[in-house]
């Protein structure tokens, strides 16, 4: 890890290990080492120091903290070779870089524990120029948990290596932060004093002069004028230096014109408060990286650059699932995300000869997927779906894509969705998998008039099967599954299938007790068809509330022709929804104002479908639908149905025992089929999981093996 993703080079490592060696800071004899060199040498060899924050308990930040002290125990303790002096050094300056980078805990003890531990080996190793960045870190992570945790007398593993710290700081006269001084002595009933304090926010002028690199040549003037103590001729020479440079930067109207004194040190005071604790992670870890880009003459200029290409790392791996969405869920992280992104990359590209980042290519590729995400999950209006029911998580628009002030990059695909056709590019694509995230969206245009429907699947620790359709220019209907109490042992499984002419997905949820499924088809530009399962023990039962329409107030009506119930809401003017819910006998469907109410009346296995039309404005013509008689062997559970519409008539066949044998007879004619899901309308089919389709004497299709999907559709 050391080189790479570090400042610390092998001779900082070499200069450190001759220090420890030379046993000359007795302070560290107060910590006895319960392990020695050799077995935490194995230890390492079996965990080798991530480059990212990690879940592992072996990584969680007072785990290291702890091992670091063994270190610093063993240090004092033991003889070594020089050899493994080089080695113990090596681990113990990964070890630190992890905590300085990775402070995101949510527990305070451990922020605590870190900031001591940090702190203490900032004071160690103040040969480093590191050094001076940790033991800041540290100070302000001390001051912020201290007097939260209150530790007791007995929590020597929080308190001891914070004495010890301060002890040596005294002795080498290291420069402390005075609020951190306050918080100990107030929390911990001491009467600590120390002359060299840093004053924070910074107030002197030597203060802020002391983080610059005086020594490159753009500030010798400045340099010249700081050594004269010339303070006001080193103000206007700086003033000086900022306009210049920010002159430099493409773009300068999307700054913040950071070009005199002042406003440097206003930034600069951000900036150590960011160092000390970057959070929220991806907006403090854009301004670091930014800071790299508008401030080359920052003394920790490099230590920044190295925090950041880590923390930058870990946020696409820990932040965001591998199809591009923040694994908050929502659309605003989503939005905020990219703007950060897309912040940085601006001010990166905006001079000639950007420092190196590790993590670029990487980013690039993030902010891809993450806009695509926004683009191709977006409603017809523009606006995002709706996620665990929580409107007020979700008050951005995909324009806002557009009013990112820092990029002056918009797709020509959203220009397209925007312009409602008139200008830029048609999508890739119309329906869109997310597997990773568990979202799915079905369209057959990118009109504001299309059909939509978003399909959520949840995650393991919030399994769901929700889904909302929006059509022809308002939500029609919507339902939030039944949430699962108990997510222990749950495991959750998708399938998603998309063509030209239809699209599928499909969404397990399975525990213990019972499982669910939920099957999507879709026949682009006609209507959607849920297919629901549900296994369980005699206890379950299953129930699921639609609502018709988002408006609460509107009514919604109600016929029975044969097995069939139906429902519908008729605005005058608005588009409508026309549901046909197919009575397996198990279940019984009632409406509460616009609420369909779907329970069973009996023990599952139960098997449910839903045929939903989405009505354009002021449409008269409905569909009528029709159970029908599917044979199949008696292990299988098996239902069909016909949808009679526009003078067409399409026939369904589900299995919900995956492929199988199956016929049945309509009008007259007798189909035969092979599989686990057709649709036939005339000889037009789309088959999924299947090989063979018969109707009457005529052989449509026959395969050697069951095939994913196959269809002859127009």
């Amino acid at each position: 890890m050391l080189g790479k993703y570090t400042t610390i080079q092998l001779d900082h490592v070499k200069h450190v290990a001759d220090l420890l060696s030379q046993k000359k800071i007795p302070e560290l004899e107060v910590f006895e080492p319960v392990a020695d060199f050799e077995e935490l040498l194995e230890f390492v060899n079996i965990h080798p120091t991530p480059i990212q924050f990690s879940q592992n308990a072996v990584w969680k930040l007072e785990s290291v903290a702890a091992r670091i002290i063994e270190m610093l125990a063993i240090s004092a303790h033991e003889s070594l070779s020089e050899e493994e002096w080089i080695t113990l050094t090596t681990i113990l300056l990964e070890y630190t870089e992890y905590l300085y980078t990775f402070p995101d805990s949510k527990i305070d003890r451990e922020i605590l524990v870190a900031g001591g531990v940090l702190t203490l080996v900032g004071c160690v190793c103040s040969v480093l120029p590191q050094s001076e960045l940790w033991r800041l870190a540290g100070y302000g992570r001390i001051t912020s948990t201290l007097i939260t945790v209150n530790p007791s007398p007995d929590d020597l593993h929080l308190i001891l290596p914070i004495d010890v710290a301060l002890s040596i700081a005294n002795l080498q006269n290291l420069p402390v932060l005075n609020s951190t001084i306050d918080v100990y002595n107030r929390t911990l009933n001491h009467d600590f004093r120390h002359d060299n304090c840093i004053k924070f926010p910074l107030s002197d002028d030597d203060d802020v002069f002391s983080y610059l690199n005086l020594e490159i040549p753009e500030l010798e003037t400045v340099h010249a004028s700081v050594n004269k103590n010339e303070i006001l001729a080193a103000k206007f020479a700086y003033t000086e230096y900022r306009k210049e440079y920010v002159k430099a930067i493409d773009n300068t109207t999307s700054l913040d014109l950071n070009d005199d004194y002042s406003s440097v040190t206003a930034y600069l005071n951000c900036l150590l408060q960011l160092s000390i604790n970057p959070t929220p992670p991806i907006y403090a870890t854009t301004k670091l990286a930014i800071a790299t880009i508008l401030f080359p003459e920052l003394r920790f200029r490099e230590q920044l650059i190295s925090l950041a290409s880590r923390r930058y790392k870990w946020i696409i791996e820990a932040f965001f699932f591998k199809d591009g969405f923040h694994k908050d869920r929502t659309f605003k992280s989503q939005i905020d995300a990219i703007t950060d992104f897309d912040r940085f990359l601006t001010f990166y590209n905006s001079i000639d000869d950007p420092p190196q980042y590790d993590c670029l290519e990487e980013l690039k590729e993030l902010i891809g997927k993450s806009t695509e995400a926004c683009l191709y999950l977006c409603r017809p209006d523009s606006s995002f779906p709706t996620i665990d029911g929580e409107a007020s998580k979700n008050d951005s628009n995909v324009t806002d894509l557009c009013n990112i002030p820092y990029s002056d990059r918009i797709r020509d695909d959203l220009t397209y969705i925007l312009s409602s056709g008139k200008g830029g590019k048609l999508p890739n694509t119309l329906s869109y998998a997310m597997p990773d995230s568990g979202y799915f969206a079905m369209r057959d245009s990118w009109d504001s008039d299309a059909q939509y429907l978003f399909f959520d699947c949840g995650q393991l620790n919030n399994p769901k099967l929700d889904f909302h359709l929006f059509a022809h220019g308002r939500q029609l209907l919507t339902n939030y599954n039944n949430k699962i109490e108990d997510t222990t042992d749950i495991t959750k499984e998708t399938r998603w299938i998309s063509s030209s002419g239809f699209d599928y997905v499909e969404g397990w949820i399975k525990t213990v007790d019972f499982e669910q499924k939920r099957c999507i088809f879709y026949p682009r530009g006609g209507y959607y068809i849920i297919h629901d399962l549900t296994l369980g023990n005699d206890e379950y039962r299953y129930e699921q509330t639609f609502s018709l329409t988002s408006n609460s107030e509107e009514k919604a009506e109600h016929k029975k022709e044969s097995d069939i119930d139906l429902y519908w809401t008729e605005s005058s003017g608005l588009s409508n929804i026309y549901v046909g819910v197919v009575n397996t006998n198990k279940i019984s469907s009632e409406l509460h104002q616009n609420q369909l109410l779907i329970k069973s009346e009996e023990k599952c296995p139960i098997s449910t479908s839903l045929i939903l039309f989405p009505m354009k404005l002021d449409s008269q013509s409905l569909p009528s639908i029709s159970q029908v008689h599917v044979n199949s062997p008696i292990d299988v559970i098996s239902s069909g149905f016909t949808i009679d519409y526009d003078n067409t008539v399409d026939l369904f066949l589900i299995s919900d025992d995956g492929f199988t044998q199956m016929s049945t007879t309509v009008n007259g004619k007798r189909i035969e089929f092979e599989g686990e899901y057709l649709f036939l309308r005339g000889k037009h089919f789309i088959m999924l999981n299947a090989k063979y389709l018969k109707i009457e004497t005529e052989v449509i299709v026959e395969l050697d093996e069951p095939t994913e999907y196959h269809l002859n559709i127009s």
